[in-house]
């Protein structure tokens, strides 16, 4: 029995002799690993764990080992609605710190790209005409527009129109009965000079404002 732990013991100091056993406590950096790209990264084991790696980088898996990768941050605002139909099929960013500037990765319908934050421009979108209009998209939110123009819902797609604008003055009050059955003018910037667009008892025209 003495000899079996003798040998045991001897064993043990032989490969303490030749091994650096190397302890290394695991800590966790705060954030999370950026989305991994499509495909493989470096096969190589870059790191095991945070503390390997140098200022906030994590431990990240790359598809085949482990590197240091700047954590995930997100920047304010938010991806722009996405057009119809699918843009480039390519990862071009992993997250938005992938994207110069305030751009935002954004998922555009096959891959992630860089895009400008959605933005909205003070005002609202005119009321909608009956009927339908131009069934494309002209644009995916206010940033796509020239000047003030804001990207607005024509019925069937979206398109740049000047927003609602009200004229000083009211609507004169409406006579007895119903004017024309149609929809002539959707705001006051449809109308010419001061005249304001009011309700005729049917549809809407437009009028001269009252003194």
């Amino acid at each position: 029995m003495d000899m079996n732990l003798s040998a045991r013991c001897a064993l043990v100091l032989f490969l303490l002799a030749f091994v650096d056993l190397k302890i290394v406590s695991a800590t966790d950096k705060p954030g999370v690993c950026p989305r991994r790209r499509w495909g493989m990264g470096i096969c190589a084991e870059l790191c095991s764990n945070d503390s390997d790696c140098p200022n906030d980088e994590k431990c990240c898996h790359n598809g085949c080992g482990h590197v240091c990768i700047a954590p995930y941050t997100g920047k304010p605002g938010v991806c722009p609605r996405r057009r119809w139909g699918i843009g480039i099929c390519a990862e071009l960013c992993s997250n938005d710190s992938d994207c110069p500037n305030d751009e935002k990765c954004c998922y555009n319908g096959c891959g992630h790209v860089c895009i400008a934050p959605y933005t909205g421009k003070p005002g609202v979108c005119p009321r909608r005409r009956w009927g339908i209009g131009i069934c494309a998209e002209l644009c995916s939110n206010d940033s796509d527009c020239p000047n003030d123009e804001k990207c607005c819902y024509n019925g069937c797609g979206h398109v740049c129109i000047a927003p609602y604008t009200d004229k000083p003055g009211v609507c004169p009050r409406r006579r007895w009965g119903a004017g024309i059955c149609a929809e002539l003018c959707s705001n006051d910037s449809d109308c010419p000079n001061d005249e304001k667009c009011c309700h005729n008892g049917c549809g809407h025209d437009c009028f001269a404002p009252t003194q």
